[in-house]
């Protein structure tokens, strides 16, 4: 009952996940660039319909080379690049989520609201800690989920953090302020 479309909607799932990886990472290097810390013609968006289409260029130009490189040397992209790429985005997007819970709970701490407890402290608070607990079983199990067991995919931790940690001496060389909200 209704195999060959499921058979067609199936074939077409890899090509949706390849575009929504290529938007989001489009707009975070439209976004890295809006705040200066890479090239600014990054975040100029198109005229007409308002994408971020010098960064998404860049994007496509990057992983062209990269689809190259890993063709001269007779690896295949789908295991080494999307496997090693999905492993990275996997682990960063989980950073990134403990990091907002994180900001969650210290902008209520400045903020008076008048929501609850619960909404502004003990649920980002619990999200921070099982966010913790999947990020440690994702960087000890790296290797199962990426299915490589490479240095390189040994190193991916590492290499997030030395990431974040020159991003933020970035955005201190600059004199990044914390954007304060008044009610």
């Amino acid at each position: 009952m209704g195999g060959g479309y499921h058979v067609g909607a199936v074939d077409h799932q890899p090509v949706r996940r390849h575009l929504a990886f290529h938007n989001n990472i489009s707009r975070y290097l439209f976004s890295i660039s809006r705040d200066g810390l890479i090239w600014k013609e990054l975040c100029k968006t198109h005229p007409t319909n308002g994408t971020p289409h010098n960064a998404s260029h860049l994007h496509s130009v990057i992983l062209l080379l990269l689809l190259a490189g890993m063709g001269s040397a007779e690896l295949d992209p789908m295991v080494h690049i999307f496997a090693i790429g999905s492993a990275v985005a996997t682990l960063c997007i989980l950073i990134l989520q403990l990091g907002v819970s994180a900001a969650v709970v210290l902008f209520f701490r400045r903020v008076a609201t008048d929501d609850s407890r619960f909404q502004v402290f003990w649920a980002p608070l619990l999200s921070m800690i099982c966010m913790t607990l999947t990020i440690i079983l994702v960087v000890n199990n790296l290797q199962s989920l990426s299915g490589s067991d490479s240095r390189v995919v040994k190193m991916i931790p590492w290499f997030i953090a030395a990431c974040a940690l020159a991003g933020y001496g970035m955005s201190l060389k600059r004199g990044m302020k914390v954007a304060v909200i008044k009610k």
